[in-house]
């Protein structure tokens, strides 16, 4: 599977879910998530990805985040301005007077969807998998076999809720840090890849997502079925091979316009 943002749960879950629910009629125990371009989204929908990929059973502690003593010891006085909202957009108090320890902001393992048995997954990363991409693949590594292939990952383990302004402008600090149920975490220098692999192996050929003549997809394959040939059959499109700028494009990238990081919609 090639993914190209966290979009918001609208855009996302019903299409994730339709694909990991083909996955489980298929007996998929492999997956392969192609996440080069992907700089991250909404952490509402990487924690419904996780969810998807995890195996039955995988439970407690998925992700804990971690804001600074300000926030932790209520002195963040900017927060006072700052009115918090139900689902139905009604105001029920402001960002100041939420939780922001550790205990208060751990997310668990809540498994759904129909594929239960995976047991190995490759992401392919490179320089712009950030954020929420990164969050992925931290929070499944302590509970199943997670590999990389590609380049190093941005590096970005942060993330944060908007701040507005003047009921005009939303400003977005770094807010808090995560880390997974073994405590990992702080890889500010990016994800380093278990296996090179190169946009532009083949010359200037650059194959379509899913070909396994793309260099990365044939290391990840390699990882999960060494020695197993396999044919072009595994194109996900019918497109001819692209250029690297309309490969974005067509993955919806971040040509797309739309905001990415690592979002949390507080509540």
């Amino acid at each position: 599977m090639a993914y190209a943002r966290f979009s918001n749960k609208e855009n996302s879950e019903s299409a994730l879910t339709t694909v990991f629910n083909n996955f489980a009629a298929k007996g998929v125990t492999d997956l392969i998530v192609d996440l080069r371009y992907n700089g991250g989204g909404y952490i509402s929908t990487a924690q419904h990805l996780i969810n998807l990929i995890a195996p039955t059973g995988t439970s407690g502690v998925m992700f804990t985040e971690h804001f600074n003593a300000t926030m932790q010891n209520k002195k963040a006085t900017i927060l006072k301005n700052q009115p918090a909202v139900n689902d139905d957009g009604q105001a029920v108090g402001t960002y100041f007077d939420d939780d922001y320890t550790v205990s208060g902001n751990t997310t668990t393992f809540q498994k759904t969807g129909n594929l239960t048995g995976v047991k190995n997954v490759v992401f392919i990363v490179e320089q712009y998998t950030a954020s929420a991409s990164e969050l992925v693949i931290n929070s499944l590594k302590p509970h199943m076999t997670v590999k990389l292939v590609g380049e190093t990952s941005y590096g970005k383990p942060v993330g944060f809720f908007p701040i507005t302004l003047e009921n005009k402008y939303d400003v977005y600090f770094s807010m808090f840090e995560t880390k997974n149920s073994a405590g990992g975490g702080g890889y500010y220098t990016g994800m380093v890849p278990d296996v090179k692999g190169y946009e532009f192996a083949s010359g200037d050929v650059m194959y379509d997502f899913g070909n396994p003549k793309d260099d990365c997809t044939a290391e990840a394959i390699n990882i999960l079925a060494p020695g197993i040939a396999v044919t072009s059959q595994a194109k996900v499109a019918t497109t001819a091979d692209r250029t690297k700028s309309t490969r974005l494009q067509a993955l919806g990238g971040k040509s797309s316009g739309e905001f990415v990081g690592m979002i949390e919609n507080r509540k």
